[in-house]
């Protein structure tokens, strides 16, 4: 991936895929519980060693540097302790055993009872009907949760590749992932990724929460002057 540049305005077609990859790659990362056999791909193949910077951000660079210094330390593979370390910390931020200390749900967020299956939920799963994404564990869990958001951004942005980015079509694609990043994710990441980040016990969680916000907002900014002129 190469860098991103966070300038308003168009950007070209290098700069779209590195967007669109980076939100697939950390929205499965953060959807997913921890397999190894894919973690060790990702590392072997040293995924985190040349990562996108969204420029002058220093948090999204601490981020960056936590997952680089990982795929460092593990370019081999994951030992049996730095795995078992991955999943205890998935489980303790994002399912719990009895409560979770980041629940990692949209709704959450907007509700003082912090209820799941809440307005933002349907509002999600609309978004996704409308664009053909389907969620494998459809109305048994929220749509609305951080790693399927970044999912379909990702998924929208492969739609405007599939129709042609300088087409009609591709154009409405990418205001469409923009509008969506301004409505859903933007709107509660940073309170998210604030305590995920705050409470992570490993450097991969710690790294994972810290680059969301930004690259988020990179990429609003990037695109939101092609959404206005579509919308």
């Amino acid at each position: 991936m190469n860098a991103t540049n966070t300038g308003a305005g168009p950007a070209n077609d290098e700069q779209l895929d590195g967007y669109r990859l980076l939100f697939g790659l950390v929205g499965k990362l953060l959807y997913l519980y921890p397999q190894q056999d894919f973690i060790d791909g990702l590392l072997r193949d040293e995924a985190f060693l040349d990562w996108p910077l969204v420029e002058d951000d220093p948090t999204f660079a601490e981020g960056v540097s936590l997952l680089r210094d990982w795929n460092e330390r593990y370019r081999a593979g994951l030992d049996d302790e730095a795995a078992g370390a991955l999943r205890t910390d998935a489980t303790r931020l994002f399912a719990g055993l009895q409560t979770m200390a980041v629940p990692p749900w949209e709704s959450v967020y907007f509700n003082k009872e912090r209820m799941i299956f809440q307005e933002q939920t349907l509002e999600v799963r609309t978004w996704y009907r409308d664009y053909g994404m389907q969620i494998a564990q459809f109305n048994h869990e929220p749509e609305d949760h951080i790693g399927l958001e970044l999912d379909f951004v990702s998924h929208v942005l492969s739609l405007a590749f599939n129709a042609g980015i300088d087409t009609e079509q591709g154009a409405s694609h990418r205001a469409a992932a923009v509008r969506f990043v301004e409505e859903h994710p933007q709107r509660w990441a940073s309170t998210w990724a604030e305590k995920a980040a705050a409470t992570a016990a490993t450097p991969w969680y710690r790294g994972l929460a810290l680059v969301v916000p930004p690259m988020l907002d990179g990429f609003a900014r990037t695109y939101a002057l092609e959404a206005c002129v579509a919308c």
